[in-house]
């Protein structure tokens, strides 16, 4: 028992090492924003590991702390990608990250269903990090709307310093069209 607590222990300190990583390292670019949605990967595998810490023994444990390790070595690839630019670097990570955490779900499901819950945020946070990092490859020349530049058909954009709407009137919406600040 206190082999697991310890256990548990070195895996927070693991999870605030790797949370003050990220917090610390800024974006490099506009369209590399999302350092907060990486964090709470991290902080979901490391939330299901110590919930299934407690419960797994033998292979079973050993195998699942391999495949977790796996998953928060392909999540932080995919932050180190997202904050580069390097969109088909974070698509590829976060594919990697998301196949293992399907595989580790199925493992783990029958013995500590607590543990999958975790799991299955980590998913939806992944998959919309994924998705958003597939769109920016697919509209790479045009731009889109959030990167903090003025491209195509948007009026303006939320992220552009100045947004492109003026300064009093209207504001930018999350579609990069310019909306009246007071309703008529």
């Amino acid at each position: 028992m206190m082999s697991r607590i310890k256990k548990a222990l070195g895996t927070v300190v693991i999870l605030i090492v790797a949370v003050s990583f990220l917090s610390l390292s800024a974006p490099k670019k506009a369209q590399a924003q999302p350092v907060a949605e990486y964090t709470v990967l991290i902080t979901l595998i490391a939330e299901s590991i110590i919930t299934a810490s407690g419960v797994l023994s033998g292979g079973i444990e050993t195998a699942f702390s391999k495949v977790a390790a796996k998953i928060e070595s392909d999540t932080q690839s995919a932050s180190t990608a997202n904050e580069n630019g390097d969109d088909s670097q974070e698509v590829a990570n976060l594919s990697a990250a998301l196949g293992n955490c399907k595989a580790l779900r199925a493992m783990i499901i029958k013995r500590v269903p607590e543990a999958a819950v975790p799991l299955d945020q980590y998913t939806v946070v992944a998959e919309k990090l994924r998705d958003d990092a597939k769109a920016r490859l697919v509209n790479k020349d045009e731009g889109y709307c959030g990167d903090g530049e003025i491209n195509g058909s948007e009026e303006c954009d939320p992220q552009a310093v100045p947004n492109g709407c003026g300064l009093l009137l209207a504001r930018c919406d999350d579609e990069c069209n310019c909306v009246p600040i007071i309703d008529q």
